[in-house]
């Protein structure tokens, strides 16, 4: 939400909002006020949280230019950037380890559902409508976990090369330049998508 408020307030001064004003509305609506909006976990938590305090009061209280702007945030949006695509990778690694644990269960077809009928015998049966209703329930759910996490993790991906070439470019003083926003617009096009990989379906 910070990441997008401070692509927000940029979006506003190239439009021609004055710098002490762009981008207030959208800081506010984080409801980040200071460094106890979270507790971290760990010291990569920490970093993030303090990037995420450090990039709100840039936001709230700069009154530079675009290319200032773009520079002042370039240390806390790194961090974020790193960490975030750190976390959404291990998060997507996680689903993909749950998803073939799931298929590796139903292939076995080991869960049984018994019961006793007359003559105190025991019918045993295994992949019963109800096994295969909850696996495909089961497998539905990590396939979308795993869509949202792909989906975040490129975003994330696009913005921060976004950012990166827009710090080149501030650097040199090429940001309102045509050709910085066609290297910009061609670096994002040639992002890679990440597409989710179908296994067996459980429902079949």
């Amino acid at each position: 939400m910070v990441l997008a408020a401070h692509a927000e307030r940029l979006g506003e001064i190239a439009s021609g909002v004055k710098p002490e004003h762009a981008g207030r509305m959208s800081v506010a609506m984080t409801g980040v006020t200071g460094p106890d909006f979270a507790e971290p976990d760990g010291a990569t938590e920490k970093a993030a949280r303090d990037a995420v305090v450090e990039l709100v009061k840039q936001i709230a209280g700069s009154k530079s230019d675009l290319s200032k702007s773009i520079t002042e945030a370039s240390g806390p949006v790194k961090t974020l950037c790193d960490g975030l695509e750190s976390y959404l990778t291990s998060q997507i690694e996680a689903v993909a380890e749950a998803r073939s644990d799931l298929e590796k269960k139903r292939s076995t077809m080991a869960d049984r559902r018994c019961a006793a009928v007359e003559g105190n015998r025991t019918v045993c049966v295994s992949q019963s409508v109800l096994d295969r209703v909850t696996y495909a329930t089961a497998f539905d759910d990590l396939d979308t976990l795993a869509r949202s996490h792909m989906h975040a993790r490129d975003s994330v991906r696009a913005f921060c090369i976004v950012h990166r070439k827009l710090e080149e470019a501030a650097a040199k003083g090429n940001v309102s330049k045509e050709q910085t926003w066609v290297d910009i617009v061609n670096s994002v096009h040639s992002l890679p998508r990440t597409r989710l990989r179908q296994g067996p379906s459980a429902g079949k």
